[in-house]
């Protein structure tokens, strides 16, 4: 009949197990069960306490020779026929090794099964089949593993690893894959030069809803000399958050009206600027070059005094006329040079 597979109704059909029992043995064979760490210290750390950046993936891997590249090609198409995303490439790889005549160089073909999704419906696969050699103690390993990952996601996604979590798992992942005597480069001697800057739990040191009486007193003194961006850099908040609070701040002042930086600019009267947009034909971003301001400032004026603004076929005639006068101007430039 069959056996019911993870969450979805997925049933392995007894037609496959003896394709199962198959990709058992070449993964036993030639696989490799592992994980992809990136640990990495933040620059500008947020106000959420993750100071360092930790990425944990599952992988199973398959390396062979690329003569065999259809074998693996027959596995990609097993996963997929079970919703588990796989890649195989093949003459990608090339590894030298030095036999009696000499160097020789043999290309090799990769199949990989990255994610928790995949990886986890991967180890519900095999569980259930039989195992004869000692990557069976590197499966459960790998297994344990990657349930801690999901037990993580399932309090939240986003949520920083802490020093007991961090340390748990690095113990176990020290366990998977010894028998090789391969150094790994994240141990627990390695967690311990990390360890005082990981936070004891999930909660946050700063909410990110919630400012400092110094970063209020800060944003107030420099809203209207600093850009969004210098804000942002300064705070270690996002451009989004400061600008919302600046805005914030702006409309709270009493008896005062208040209008957004970039909308500061020199008083433009209606004459100056009918001349230089309508009469002389300048553009709304040379206009705001003369007036030190905002292309969006002399936009806003325009629609103050309601002088009538050009739609794209005007502003394109006008660029063309300007390319023509410029090539004209041009060409008399280099016939008065060659007289």
């Amino acid at each position: 009949m069959g056996t019911k597979l993870l969450k979805k109704n997925l049933l392995i059909s007894s037609s496959d197990l003896y394709d199962w029992g198959w990709a058992l043995g070449f993964l036993e064979g030639e696989g490799t069960l592992a994980f992809d760490i990136h640990i990495k210290k933040v620059e500008n750390p947020p106000k959420t306490g993750r100071v360092w950046s930790i990425g944990i993936s599952p992988k199973m891997s398959i390396r062979i020779s690329v003569d065999d590249f259809e074998a693996l090609v027959w596995f990609h198409d097993l996963l997929k026929r079970y919703h588990i995303r796989s890649t195989a490439r093949r003459k990608h790889f090339k590894i030298g090794y030095t036999t009696k005549t000499g160097k020789k160089i043999v290309e090799q073909a990769l199949l990989e099964c990255i994610g928790f999704d995949n990886c986890s419906r991967l180890v519900e696969l095999l569980k259930g089949l039989q195992w004869h050699t000692q990557k069976h103690e590197d499966f459960i390993t790998w297994s344990k593993l990657i349930d801690m990952i999901g037990a993580r996601r399932a309090k939240g996604y986003h949520l920083p690893w802490t020093k007991s979590e961090l340390r748990d798992f690095v113990g176990l992942y020290e366990q998977l894959n010894s028998r090789r005597g391969r150094e790994k480069k994240y141990t627990l001697s390695f967690l311990k030069t990390i360890e005082e800057e990981l936070p004891d739990n999930h909660e946050r040191l700063y909410s990110p809803n919630q400012w400092t009486e110094e970063e209020i007193c800060y944003l107030k003194a420099n809203a209207l000399q600093k850009t969004t961006s210098e804000l942002s850099e300064t705070l270690h908040r996002s451009k989004k958050a400061v600008g919302k609070k600046k805005w914030e701040w702006e409309l709270n002042q009493k008896g005062k009206n208040v209008v957004k930086p970039n909308t500061l600019v020199p008083k433009l009267t209606k004459e100056k600027l009918y001349t230089l947009y309508a009469v002389k034909k300048l553009t709304t971003i040379e206009i705001a070059k003369l007036e030190s301001c905002s292309r969006v400032s002399v936009v806003n004026y325009l629609k103050k005094f309601k002088i009538p603004i050009r739609n794209r076929s005007e502003a394109t005639k006008l660029v063309q006329e300007r390319r023509r006068l410029y090539k004209k101007n041009h060409m008399k430039k280099i016939r008065r040079k060659a007289v």
